[in-house]
């Protein structure tokens, strides 16, 4: 049994090489019965149309894990 249903991606904004990670890790999570919503920047940015974009303010409220992928520490 998961922990986390639903599950939320965050990217690097408008990194080119954000794509595949993303991608690649929300069809693992999504095999696994999770169920994956990718930020709403993020989404436009790698053109994600397979999963739900949310606003960062919805994903704060309605889901229980967000990931963020590709941060530079600033």
């Amino acid at each position: 049994m998961n922990k986390f249903n639903r599950v939320a991606l965050i990217g690097k904004y408008k990194s080119p090489d954000i794509r595949e990670p993303v991608l690649s890790l929300a069809s693992f999570l999504q095999e696994r019965g999770v169920e994956v919503v990718i930020d709403s920047l993020t989404a436009e940015n790698i053109k994600a149309t397979d999963y739900r974009a949310m606003s960062l303010e919805k994903i704060a409220i309605s889901v229980q894990l967000a990931i963020v992928l590709g941060g530079d520490g600033t």
